[in-house]
């Protein structure tokens, strides 16, 4: 994994000049009495260009909220102007009804305890962030946060206009700090210790099959209780989509590798890692079953495979699925038994691997043979075969006899599906992948008795081939020298 830490306090205005000058310059999240649809916040253009808020997002409460034109006012926001960005216009001027500033709608509710709010432009970058906490005053007193400088301040309201010179202190709550809040622009702010070391962790890397829903569960270290569950959490899972929350599930359609990219972020903050993530065909294959005593799996690969919540299921039983942390090592068989399925195994029936989703990744029907007390079936090259039962371990096939010419043993069986003598065996519909179940050194032993043919069949051959030849001497002499 790699891991980086940044710290977005600086927005510099070379990078897009129109976008990094809009800053938040004052909260009003939490009026006297109900605050209902009265919410609002104060923005400021401290670039030298207009800007059109229309096409801007408010993010708040993990929401892109839009932004829009009160009436019949101008769609922009000129340069070194401030503009009310208000929850419900109608209520706003009713308790402004003197406020004659530029004035937008949009659709919000502020946390009377705190929160992070951003200002993020058309391609949803945060341009400026801001996390308040009620410990830093204005909560129902009629006061709102300034920024003043680069700090906050509890002050009577200025909207629409410069912020109070002359802070109002909150008053003191026994037992309980000041909070700064940290601010993601104009210009270098202090920032409280408690986000100085974050870190983001998005997990480990790992090798995962195509086409399978795969979970990721991201996780923030460093941001203060009160603040953890604001903490956003971007995911880019390099096969060109996203993701947002902590917890979030993907699908790769295709085999490679991907670097997946987590950023957690909170009030200007940011952390980020990286997982590798390989993306293979699934090599899991359904390697011998034992009637009512075990289903045996393969994984017939070099790679370890992260097989959590898939499944198995035998006809129409409710399927098992695998727990979470479930990993199948290189080259590794497992063996399950009923009382772990779920489900009794019985003497024939379609087995089936499933999707965490329930989709079956593969299925096959096995045959009702007659199995010795140390005999199972294992599927081999695409058909079910007798073998020595092997839990756990490389399938060995069962050796048979071969039948001298002439003498048919009782234990002699031809078998099925195929002309040559060797082993019973049944071919099996459905899919199974190609090369069957292989690892370097061949894990499947197949052992067979050669034919014999006993010494009294050669002399007999030899006796038939010199008659022949006699017969075919006398009949050219009888022919050409009589």
């Amino acid at each position: 994994m790699n891991r980086s830490f940044f710290v977005s306090i600086i927005l510099l205005a070379a990078a897009a000049p129109a976008y990094a000058s809009v800053v938040v310059t004052e909260i009003m999240y939490d009026l006297a009495d109900s605050d209902a649809g009265r919410e609002w916040i104060e923005i400021k253009n401290t670039g030298s260009s207009q800007v059109d808020l229309t096409v801007w997002k408010l993010f708040e409460a993990d929401t892109n909220h839009g932004i829009a034109a009160a009436g019949s006012q101008m769609l922009a926001l000129p340069a070194g102007a401030y503009a009310i960005v208000a929850d419900n216009v109608e209520k706003f001027l009713i308790d402004y009804p003197n406020f004659s500033g530029i004035l937008f709608d949009s659709s919000f509710s502020l946390s009377n305890t705190g929160e992070a709010i951003s200002i993020r432009n058309p391609e949803l970058a945060d341009i400026d962030s801001v996390a308040y906490a009620s410990s830093l005053g204005a909560a129902g007193d009629g006061n709102s946060l300034q920024k003043v400088g680069n700090e906050w301040i509890a002050a009577l309201p200025t909207p629409g206009a410069p912020n109070a010179d002359d802070p109002v202190q909150p008053p003191a709550v026994s037992g309980e700090a000041s909070e700064p809040v940290v601010s993601g622009g104009g210009g270098p702010v202090e920032m409280a210790d408690s986000f100085s070391k974050i870190r983001a962790s998005a997990g480990a890397d790992r090798t995962v099959l195509a086409g399978a829903e795969t979970v990721f569960e991201g996780s923030a270290e460093g941001f203060v209780d009160a603040t953890a569950d604001k903490i956003r959490f971007h995911w880019n899972f390099g096969d060109g989509k996203t993701g947002e929350g902590n917890k979030v599930a993907h699908v790769f359609s295709f085999p490679g590798v991907y670097e997946v990219f987590l950023t957690v972020s909170f009030a200007g903050v940011s952390a980020s890692d990286s997982a590798k993530i390989t993306v293979v065909e699934n090599p899991v294959v359904i390697s011998e079953i034992k009637y009512g005593k075990f289903i045996e799996i393969y994984n017939a690969s070099a790679r370890k495979i992260d097989f959590s919540k898939f499944g198995v299921s035998i006809g129409g039983a409710k399927p098992f699925y695998f727990p979470d942390g479930t990993f199948l090592p290189p080259w590794a068989y497992l063996a399950l038994e009923p009382s772990l399925l779920g489900f009794e195994i019985p003497q024939s029936g379609e087995i089936k691997i499933l999707y965490p989703n329930g989709k079956v990744l593969l299925s096959s029907i096995y045959p009702n043979f007659i199995l010795g007390e140390k005999e199972s079936l294992s599927l081999v090259d695409d058909a079910w075969t007798k073998s020595k039962i092997t839990p756990g371990a490389k399938n060995e096939l069962v050796k048979i006899e071969t039948a001298p010419f002439g003498k048919t043993p009782p234990d002699w069986k031809k078998p099925l599906g195929s002309s040559k003598p060797g082993f019973e065996t049944a071919k099996k519909p459905g899919f199974f992948p190609p090369g069957g179940l292989k690892e370097p050194d061949d894990a499947t032993e197949i052992s067979l008795a050669s034919a014999s043919y006993p010494s009294e069949y050669v002399w007999l051959f030899f006796g038939l081939g010199l008659g022949i030849l006699g017969g075919l001497v006398f009949f050219v002499a009888k022919r050409y020298l009589v």
